[in-house]
């Protein structure tokens, strides 16, 4: 699946000439810790292996009825078929930054 990360990242830039901050690598060709089983992973599929997983995965949505609607056609959700992978510090953040406003709220509604 080489051919998979050809290229990748190459253009993709903040506008100052740096590659853009990537949630898989590290740097070019180097998997984060947390990513690095599902990078190995990937890395023994092709792009046409990973392209079928990914029709199944919205071909059983579909059949599930997991769709919404547009123009008045109904399209599975779109859903990634490669899971994002929050590390336990990174998930302690976002857990921080929920619980707040879920304070907040439900003082409010205390009050009311």
């Amino acid at each position: 699946m080489a051919d998979l990360f050809d290229g990748y990242g190459a253009t993709a830039t903040k506008g100052t000439g740096t590659p853009a901050w990537d949630e898989m690598f590290a740097t070019p060709g180097a998997a984060r810790a947390s990513y690095k089983e599902i990078q190995g992973a990937l890395a023994q599929m092709t792009q046409d292996e990973l392209r079928g997983r990914t029709d199944a995965l919205a071909s059983s949505y579909l059949a599930q009825g997991v769709t919404f609607d547009f123009a008045g056609e109904e399209r599975p959700f779109p859903l990634d078929a490669v899971p994002r992978v929050i590390d336990q510090a990174e998930w302690l953040t976002v857990e921080a930054g929920i619980k707040q406003p879920v304070r907040a709220l439900e003082a409010f509604l205390a009050d009311i």
